[in-house]
């Protein structure tokens, strides 16, 4: 599996890579989001076979898919995501 670049999670587009990663605040993250309304552990993404499930670890401002809060979601390609007030849309996977 390949990993996003940090820089990567920067950009409005990104395409995901197969396997899981993290997005947080805290270091031991796959993404680190230096970012106050992110939260240390804010979320999950995990994608297989094309397909990718988003998981809110818990995060105190949310995830929000498309702009409707979730907890866990299917995201697809084009879907708009927002982590605090960091968002970005997904352009496709590996």
């Amino acid at each position: 599996m390949s990993a996003l670049k940090q820089e990567e999670i920067f950009e409005q587009y990104i395409v995901l890579p197969r396997g899981a990663i993290t997005i947080g605040r805290a270091e031991n993250n796959s993404i680190v989001i230096e970012d106050i309304t992110v939260s240390q552990n804010h979320a999950q993404i995990y994608t297989f076979q094309n397909t990718s499930h988003i998981k809110d670890l818990d995060s105190k401002n949310g995830v929000y898919v498309n702009g409707k809060k979730t907890h866990h979601h299917i995201i697809q390609t084009g879907d708009s995501v927002r982590l605090g007030s960091y968002s970005f849309i997904i352009e496709g996977f590996e």
